[in-house]
């Protein structure tokens, strides 16, 4: 979307923290601000980032613009700039409109917030000997599609030739996720209803990744659904009185 006025806005460009970046390349090392009419571009780059860092986005007013490292902004109104680096480890997480890059600030969003979905947007890790807990009420979906389809006790089954399967999202654990009572984790995809592969993944899938020291501790009343794929050596530990939903497969 262009922009195309006269209207003036004063635009407000934060320090980074954990890299660097140009506003039309000029180095930013401390907080300015810079005034433009509303259809004339900001050029934004980000130049260089702090080992052990990434970059996931440039924020306005605390929303994510774009996740481009390059990027034109035109605005009509006053506004606060961030270019957002974090730990290279941290994962990205959605609940609702706002994204989160810390597991804990995410599964409290989703806990006390009227969104009670925290959905995997990109590839994310629980590091070794850290713990989360799913709380009761709330659904950690590792997704298939962009839509964020989440399936628990029964997925869209396909009555076709299923194309290329896909991984669309991971989430590797190599600490402990802890779901409570109430608490769901849904691993989603949709399945073959043709013969010979009924039960099989159709297309595109979530993936859950277990490593060595890696473990989902599904207490009494938590539920698993397990439509996409779960694999690793490491443990699923469902407790008595928890659910465990997967296809099972006959193939002769």
């Amino acid at each position: 979307v262009i922009l195309i006025g006269s209207a003036n806005a004063d635009v407000t460009f934060l320090a980074p923290e954990h890299g660097e970046y140009t506003v039309d390349g000029e180095s930013v090392t401390a907080e300015f601000t810079k005034n433009k009419a509303a259809g004339e571009p900001y050029v934004l780059n980000v130049t260089s980032v702090d080992s052990g860092y990434k970059f996931v986005g440039w924020y306005q007013n605390g929303k994510l613009l774009s996740e481009s490292e390059n990027y034109e902004l035109r605005t009509d109104g006053n506004s606060l700039i961030k270019a957002q680096f974090v730990d290279s480890s941290a994962p990205n997480l959605g609940v609702g409109n706002q994204i989160y890059y810390n597991w804990q600030e995410a599964i409290n969003a989703a806990n006390f917030g009227s969104d009670k979905t925290i959905v995997v947007l990109k590839d994310s890790t629980i590091p070794e000997g850290e713990t989360y807990t799913i709380p009761s009420g709330v659904t950690l979906l590792v997704p298939f599609d962009e839509k964020h389809t989440c399936y628990t006790t029964k997925p869209e089954a396909v009555n076709g030739a299923s194309p290329a399967r896909r991984k669309y999202c991971s989430l590797a654990i190599e600490g402990t996720l802890n779901v409570s009572a109430g608490g769901v984790v849904s691993v989603s995809a949709k399945h073959c209803s043709n013969q010979g592969y009924i039960g099989t993944v159709y297309g595109s899938y979530g993936y859950v990744y277990l490593g060595s020291n890696g473990n989902i501790n599904l207490n009494e009343g938590a539920s698993l659904y397990a439509f996409g794929y779960i694999s690793g050596p490491g443990m699923v530990d469902a407790q008595s009185g928890s659910q465990v939903y997967e296809y099972f497969q006959i193939i002769d």
